[in-house]
């Protein structure tokens, strides 16, 4: 299996403009945390860590594991995170 190493923003304000502003989740366990209706506001997310699954036709979808979990993430069309080797 190859691992990339990536920087991500999940759900940030520039991604989703109608996002209210707040402090940014910086953790995987804590985006998981998040109870359903506080997750559909699409809170602020600046999470760092490996890519562990990518698919070509997955169309920008990926997993990405920090310290503390790991998270499957859904970049909207116009700002898909770039991954690096």
């Amino acid at each position: 299996m190859r691992a990339w190493r990536a920087g991500v923003c999940l759900l940030a304000p520039a991604c989703w403009p109608h996002a209210r502003a707040a402090d940014p989740l910086t953790q995987a366990a804590d985006i998981l945390a998040l109870p359903s209706d506080v997750a559909a506001r699409h809170q602020p997310v600046a999470l760092s860590g490996v890519v562990t699954a990518s698919e070509p036709d997955w169309e920008g979808k990926f997993f990405v594991q920090d310290a503390s979990a790991g998270v499957f993430v859904l970049a909207p069309t116009a700002s898909r995170a770039s991954a690096t080797a």
